[in-house]
């Protein structure tokens, strides 16, 4: 990534980022060739796509061997920590044994994966069976019957994914059980398999047909609240293909229906009399209703292929985007539960281009972080941005940093080869975890506090906070804890290096792992304190970090009166942060 470029990410203005930790190198996190923990003797031979969640999470598809065996894996976090194998492909497993998983693949908030392996019946029996599953439990099988659709079984079960909360969703083909005639597929959802949309359906209002194929590409919000795609139905050739959300023909602005034919009024981009073609896809909708996807229109070649925010076009082929002329249709696009949007583009030159709202952040030709130390490598130049389904934008942190993941080729000195890298751009600093609100491990005495606190306290029902301002970056730590709600005692600020999660006084105990104590403040009225103040050690200093750590952070407090367990301290939440250079 080119350090010169400003950034501005929805409402946040980055200047002058060659000066800041607030853009950084693109940082490899797992590449080819390298030994996979949790897999001994196994190394990375290829990557797949790539999935995030909802809590900062990340996964990538790897295709690893030993030498004798190859297995697919899903590697990566749940949150902000580093990669490891979340699940991958096994043997005699729910009564099955599994071999090779399609790309497409999803992770709920807690690192459930969502995924479809091919599957063969342990002990001989049908093989190459097409399959749903999440980790190890089997949701749709090529063959068996559909819950929700009587006399009808799976003919294929593909593109699967997950809400945050762990309801696998996907594509399956439908078979009559008597016959096999092949009866179209559908999208469906859930261990229960809900058919939410299918071939045979009736086509939504103002259609009077019915709908005759449900595409692949379909994607749900955080949630569950909100679903996108396109369908065929059994109008006109010329006209039968529409994009939907939530079953309803979606809208643009001005009102135009989307959908082959249509005409694309112009306050929503459309050019003397443009129509709609059919090509949509590259799509993603939130919790918010907000929604994104590509499309063709029927406008000139060079510039009709568009990109569609929220019923607006709001890129398009020919247009000048941060200095770089849009070629061709979009490759990738994704937007996260914010609402900013990825997507890389081919640009002059043949360049392959990755932008973030609209903003240059990587192109090929660009230098990149290879050892994954937060700074960039002489000699490892992006050749290729790879895969199908190989970039997308993770969740906007508290602070503002959004973390784009995307898979790459790179001319190494050892030749090219492909790695996984992360992006962070905005404000860095931490990412709170370990709540005493209910959402994870039980407060000592029910005493929970309000969401994102710790647990309460006997001055404080809300319980102690724990955030963070300015920026960890090792060549400029500018990083300062801020704990609230405390009482006015005296604070200990305290690092280690892992999460953790358990009763500890009357709150929960967040960092773990080696501990390193920060140092002791005396809280003021109001119940806050920071560390550092003038005359401290920095952060990164105090705590002996460097580039490419994770560290946690808490601040353990004193509660003197009698409340709770007879301990007489209490502790905010944890914080995670990540060192850059």
């Amino acid at each position: 990534m080119k350090l010169s470029r400003s950034v501005c990410v929805t409402g946040i203005s980055l200047a002058a980022l060659s000066n800041s930790a607030s853009a950084q190198t693109a940082q490899a996190l797992v590449r080819e060739t390298d030994l996979v923990t949790g897999l001994p003797a196994h190394t990375v031979t290829s990557l797949g796509d790539v999935a995030v969640n909802n809590a900062h999470g990340f996964g990538v598809l790897l295709t690893t061997t030993d030498g004798i065996t190859v297995l697919s894996s899903a590697w990566g976090n749940a949150g902000d920590a580093p990669g490891a194998v979340l699940f991958n492909e096994q043997n005699n497993i729910a009564g099955y044994d599994q071999t090779s998983w399609e790309g497409f693949f999803g992770i709920d908030d807690t690192a459930q994966v969502a995924y479809s392996p091919s599957c063969t019946v342990t002990g001989g029996g049908p093989t190459g069976l097409d399959c749903a599953w999440l980790d190890g439990t089997p949701i749709a099988v090529e063959g068996q019957p559909i819950l929700t659709v009587p006399g009808k079984v799976f003919r294929f079960n593909s593109r699967v994914g997950t809400t945050a909360a762990g309801a696998p969703y996907w594509v399956g083909g439908i078979n009559d059980g008597t016959s096999g005639a092949n009866e179209g597929e559908g999208l469906f959802l859930g261990a229960a398999q809900t058919a939410v949309i299918k071939t045979g359906d009736a086509s939504p209002a103002p259609l009077t047909s019915t709908i005759s194929n449900v595409d692949f590409d379909v994607r749900y919000s955080a949630l569950g609240s909100h679903w996108i795609m396109n369908v065929d139905t059994t109008d006109v050739a010329a006209g039968d293909e529409w994009m939907l959300i939530d079953g309803a023909i979606a809208t643009c602005a001005g009102g135009g229906m989307v959908g082959e034919g249509q005409a694309i009024p112009p306050a929503a981009g459309g050019l003397g009399g443009e129509l709609w073609t059919a090509t949509f896809g590259g799509l993603s909708i939130n919790e918010a209703g907000d929604h994104v996807y590509e499309g063709d229109t029927s406008g000139a070649t060079g510039s009709d292929a568009v990109i569609v925010k929220n019923g607006v076009i709001t890129w398009r082929e020919g247009q000048v985007v941060d200095g770089q002329t849009l070629l061709a249709a979009p490759l990738l696009l994704h937007m996260n539960e914010n609402g900013d949007v990825a997507f890389v583009w081919n640009t002059v030159g043949n360049f392959e281009a990755l932008f973030l709202n609209g903003t240059l952040i990587l192109l090929e030709g660009d230098v990149v972080d290879w050892t994954g130390d937060g700074v960039a490598d002489a000699g490892h130049v992006v050749t290729d941005i790879t895969g199908s389904a190989s970039q997308i934008v993770g969740a906007r942190s508290p602070s503002g940093a959004v973390e784009l993941y995307v898979t790459a080729d790179v001319n190494t000195p050892g030749g090219v080869l492909e790695a996984l890298f992360r992006i962070r751009v905005g404000p860095t600093g931490g990412v709170p975890f370990c709540f005493g609100d209910g959402s994870g491990s039980a407060c000592p005495c029910g005493n929970t506090g309000l969401a994102g606190n710790g647990c309460a306290s006997s001055i404080q029902p809300n319980g102690g906070n724990l955030a963070s301002s300015g920026t960890s970056s090792i060549g400029a730590d500018t990083l300062v804890l801020l704990g609230t709600g405390m009482p006015s005692s005296s604070a200990l600020y305290f690092q280690g290096t892992t999460q953790i999660s358990s009763p500890f006084g009357d709150g929960l105990r967040c960092a773990g792992g080696t501990i390193t104590r920060l140092g002791t403040k005396t809280n003021d009225g109001s119940g806050a304190s920071q560390y550092p103040v003038p005359g401290d050690l920095s952060v990164s200093v105090r705590g002996g970090c460097v580039a490419g750590d994770i560290r946690t952070y808490q601040c353990w407090y004193r509660n003197a009166a009698a409340f709770c367990t007879p301990s007489t301290f209490n502790l905010t939440n944890g914080l995670s942060v990540t060192w850059g250079a």
